[in-house]
């Protein structure tokens, strides 16, 4: 289980991945780029979003088949 607080609200919001997109469900804040942390952990991971990453590697395999 992942956790992120809300900057607006206060609100600690749940989820069981760190990798989608993320709204707070109080004010509807979006959450995607904030940090996760592991619930009932100091654990802190980066939430990117899937497409983000997805995007990432379709960009560098380009770059790979030009060189």
């Amino acid at each position: 289980m992942y956790t992120k607080v809300c900057p607006t609200c206060s609100h600690k919001s749940f989820s069981s991945c760190s990798t989608f997109d993320w709204e707070c469900p109080v004010c509807a804040t979006d959450l995607t780029l904030q940090y996760a942390s592991v619930a009932g952990g100091s654990v802190v991971k980066r939430a990117l979003p899937f497409t983000k990453q997805l995007t990432f590697v379709i960009k560098s395999s380009k770059i790979n088949q030009q060189i």
